[in-house]
Protein backbone atom coordinates (compact mmCIF):
# COMPACT_ATOMS: atom_id res chain seq x y z
CA UNK A 1 0.00 0.00 0.00
CA UNK A 2 2.82 2.58 0.94
CA UNK A 3 4.96 1.97 -2.32
CA UNK A 4 1.35 2.43 -4.23
CA UNK A 5 1.05 6.08 -2.63
CA UNK A 6 4.24 6.85 -3.82
CA UNK A 7 3.73 5.79 -6.88
CA UNK A 8 1.20 7.88 -7.03
CA UNK A 9 2.24 10.80 -5.87
CA UNK A 10 5.46 10.87 -7.94
CA UNK A 11 2.95 10.47 -10.95
CA UNK A 12 0.83 12.99 -10.06
CA UNK A 13 3.89 15.36 -9.38
CA UNK A 14 5.77 14.63 -12.90
CA UNK A 15 2.41 16.04 -14.71
CA UNK A 16 2.76 18.67 -12.89
CA UNK A 17 6.12 19.84 -13.05
CA UNK A 18 7.27 21.78 -16.18
CA UNK A 19 9.87 19.92 -18.06
CA UNK A 20 13.07 21.87 -18.66
CA UNK A 21 14.85 21.93 -21.71
CA UNK A 22 18.56 20.94 -22.17
CA UNK A 23 21.18 23.26 -22.59
CA UNK A 24 23.64 21.79 -24.53
CA UNK A 25 23.62 20.13 -27.69
CA UNK A 26 26.82 18.93 -29.54
CA UNK A 27 27.85 15.75 -31.44
CA UNK A 28 27.08 12.13 -30.92
CA UNK A 29 30.85 11.01 -30.79
CA UNK A 30 31.02 11.15 -27.34
CA UNK A 31 30.97 7.41 -25.63
CA UNK A 32 29.24 8.09 -21.95
CA UNK A 33 27.36 6.07 -19.08
CA UNK A 34 23.53 6.47 -19.25
CA UNK A 35 22.88 8.21 -15.65
CA UNK A 36 26.02 9.78 -15.40
CA UNK A 37 24.79 13.32 -14.83
CA UNK A 38 27.63 14.95 -12.97
CA UNK A 39 30.29 13.33 -15.85
CA UNK A 40 32.20 11.94 -12.92
CA UNK A 41 32.34 8.48 -14.41
CA UNK A 42 30.29 6.68 -12.34
CA UNK A 43 26.72 6.37 -11.56
CA UNK A 44 25.46 6.86 -8.11
CA UNK A 45 23.23 9.23 -5.85
CA UNK A 46 25.33 12.23 -6.58
CA UNK A 47 23.86 12.05 -10.10
CA UNK A 48 19.94 11.84 -8.86
CA UNK A 49 21.26 14.93 -6.91
CA UNK A 50 22.56 16.68 -10.00
CA UNK A 51 19.81 16.07 -11.98
CA UNK A 52 16.99 17.18 -9.44
CA UNK A 53 19.38 20.47 -8.74
CA UNK A 54 19.35 21.21 -12.63
CA UNK A 55 15.59 20.14 -12.47
CA UNK A 56 13.59 21.90 -9.80
CA UNK A 57 16.09 24.44 -8.23
CA UNK A 58 17.84 26.21 -11.18
CA UNK A 59 21.24 24.10 -11.07
CA UNK A 60 23.98 23.68 -13.51
CA UNK A 61 23.11 22.04 -16.62
CA UNK A 62 24.42 18.58 -17.08
CA UNK A 63 27.64 18.57 -19.85
CA UNK A 64 26.28 15.33 -21.49
CA UNK A 65 22.44 15.46 -22.15
CA UNK A 66 22.55 11.75 -23.30
CA UNK A 67 23.67 10.88 -19.90
CA UNK A 68 21.06 12.75 -18.02
CA UNK A 69 18.17 10.91 -20.21
CA UNK A 70 18.00 8.12 -18.10
CA UNK A 71 14.63 6.42 -19.97
CA UNK A 72 16.42 7.52 -23.24
CA UNK A 73 13.20 9.24 -24.45
CA UNK A 74 15.12 11.83 -25.84
CA UNK A 75 14.31 14.66 -23.38
CA UNK A 76 16.32 15.51 -20.25
CA UNK A 77 12.90 15.50 -17.61
CA UNK A 78 11.14 14.88 -14.36
CA UNK A 79 10.67 11.24 -15.04
CA UNK A 80 14.79 11.07 -15.44
CA UNK A 81 14.69 12.08 -11.82
CA UNK A 82 12.82 9.14 -11.05
CA UNK A 83 14.20 6.69 -13.28
CA UNK A 84 17.79 6.84 -11.44
CA UNK A 85 16.46 7.30 -7.98
CA UNK A 86 14.33 4.53 -8.39
CA UNK A 87 16.82 2.10 -10.51
CA UNK A 88 19.30 3.13 -7.38
CA UNK A 89 16.82 2.10 -4.89
CA UNK A 90 16.36 -1.20 -6.52
CA UNK A 91 12.21 -0.29 -7.79
CA UNK A 92 13.73 -0.04 -11.40
CA UNK A 93 15.21 -1.69 -14.37
CA UNK A 94 18.90 -0.17 -15.21
CA UNK A 95 18.84 2.39 -17.13
CA UNK A 96 18.98 1.91 -20.82
CA UNK A 97 22.26 1.44 -23.43
CA UNK A 98 24.91 2.18 -22.93
CA UNK A 99 23.87 1.12 -19.37
CA UNK A 100 25.31 2.85 -16.14
CA UNK A 101 28.62 0.06 -16.04
CA UNK A 102 30.04 0.42 -19.60
CA UNK A 103 31.03 3.32 -21.46
CA UNK A 104 29.14 3.44 -24.88
CA UNK A 105 27.36 5.59 -27.63
CA UNK A 106 23.41 6.52 -27.69
CA UNK A 107 21.82 3.92 -29.85
CA UNK A 108 18.64 6.06 -30.17
CA UNK A 109 18.90 8.85 -32.41
CA UNK A 110 17.67 12.10 -31.00
CA UNK A 111 18.39 15.80 -30.42
CA UNK A 112 21.08 15.14 -27.05
CA UNK A 113 24.71 15.00 -27.28
CA UNK A 114 27.65 15.87 -25.20
CA UNK A 115 30.23 18.37 -24.53
CA UNK A 116 31.79 16.87 -21.53
CA UNK A 117 31.43 13.10 -20.64
CA UNK A 118 33.31 10.70 -17.80
CA UNK A 119 34.23 8.68 -20.56
CA UNK A 120 36.76 8.65 -23.23
CA UNK A 121 35.70 10.09 -26.92
CA UNK A 122 35.48 7.73 -29.69
CA UNK A 123 37.30 9.91 -31.74
CA UNK A 124 39.80 11.45 -29.63
CA UNK A 125 42.28 12.40 -32.17
CA UNK A 126 40.29 14.67 -33.66
CA UNK A 127 42.25 17.44 -32.31
CA UNK A 128 39.55 19.30 -30.76
CA UNK A 129 38.95 17.79 -27.59
CA UNK A 130 41.01 17.77 -24.32
CA UNK A 131 40.93 15.64 -21.29
CA UNK A 132 42.84 13.42 -18.64
CA UNK A 133 42.76 9.76 -19.85
CA UNK A 134 43.58 8.99 -15.77
CA UNK A 135 40.49 10.48 -14.83
CA UNK A 136 38.76 9.85 -18.22
CA UNK A 137 37.32 13.43 -18.27
CA UNK A 138 37.18 15.05 -21.61
CA UNK A 139 35.65 18.82 -22.85
CA UNK A 140 35.05 19.87 -26.20
CA UNK A 141 37.76 23.23 -26.56
CA UNK A 142 35.69 25.47 -29.36
CA UNK A 143 36.73 26.58 -32.73
CA UNK A 144 40.34 24.22 -32.20
CA UNK A 145 40.50 21.56 -34.89
CA UNK A 146 43.37 19.73 -36.23
CA UNK A 147 43.89 17.06 -38.48
CA UNK A 148 44.71 13.72 -37.15
CA UNK A 149 48.42 13.85 -38.86
CA UNK A 150 49.49 16.53 -36.55
CA UNK A 151 48.67 19.42 -38.59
Amino acid sequence: MRRMSLFALVSATVLWLPTRAPALVYDDDFEFLRGDVNSSGEVDLSDVLSLVAFQFYGGAAPECDDAADADDNGRVDTIDVFQLLYSHMGYAAPPPSPGRDLCGLDPTPDPLGCARSGCAPLFSSRGDLEGDVRTGSWDRVPGRMTSSTGG
